[in-house]
């Protein structure tokens, strides 16, 4: 079985060439915060693929490409909105996942989920072009940028999203986790060092078969058994 770690996604260059001071400094938080996620998860020398996020094409075309029941968890630390994980190579443009065609509607229409990047273009997939089918039945999904759990009128979030594509795909004991409102690398109490970086503190929500189970403020991992006591898997 195997585990997936995405981070980045942050655009690095302007349009005219010049680099963008905020990205590289995002996508190195991903990354330490990666590395500490990767730390947690005690089979991933031997079952581990950790890579840096170029585009939302690339993650399915590894992720389909995999056997059936064989993915054992996917975390992607990524900038993110209630309906959306934003990834960007160039200026304003998106290139990451939508949640659903009227999550996208509404923010090509109405940036109302603006992180910066509203126009979907280029390699941009919704979620359920990932074949869920290649997930194991208890497999683990963690989002760890901002909002992937939150509330929004009218349109369910990333998180309940995938975990009724999962349901969907006879994977009843898998969960997902994402945070209620924004997410930050600096964990309260900890020196921020780029060693400390994780995303994992805060009120996060987990999801199974497509409903909200029950939200924790735990800080650092969240076991898959203390998960799915809770959830009564």
């Amino acid at each position: 079985m195997t585990r997936f770690i995405w981070y980045g996604g942050a655009r690095e260059i302007n349009n005219d060439g010049s680099r963008r001071p905020s990205g590289p400094a995002h996508n190195a938080a991903f990354e330490f915060a990666a590395r500490n996620v990767k730390a947690d998860y005690s089979d991933f020398a031997t079952r581990g693929v950790m890579k840096k996020i170029t585009c939302a094409s690339d993650i399915v075309a590894m992720l389909n490409a995999q056997p059936r029941n064989s993915i054992r968890s996917l975390d992607i630390l990524s900038h993110g909105t209630e309906v959306s994980l934003n990834f960007s190579i160039r200026d304003d443009e998106n290139c990451g996942f939508v949640a659903s065609f009227a999550a996208r509607a509404a923010i090509s229409s109405y940036g109302t989920f603006s992180d910066d990047v509203n126009a979907f273009v280029g390699g941009w997939r919704y979620l359920s072009d990932i074949d869920f089918r290649t997930f194991v039945e208890s497999a683990r999904v963690q989002f760890h940028g901002c909002s992937a759990a939150g509330e929004v009128a009218l349109l369910d979030n990333t998180a309940k999203t995938v975990s009724g594509l999962l349901e969907d795909a006879g994977k009843t004991k898998a969960f997902v986790i994402g945070h209620v409102t924004k997410s930050t690398p600096e964990v309260p109490g900890r020196p921020h060092t780029n060693e400390n970086q994780d995303y994992r503190h805060g009120t996060r929500a987990i999801y199974n078969c497509g409903k909200k189970a029950f939200e924790s403020r735990k800080v650092g991992f969240l076991s898959d058994d203390e998960i799915l006591s809770r959830i009564g898997r």
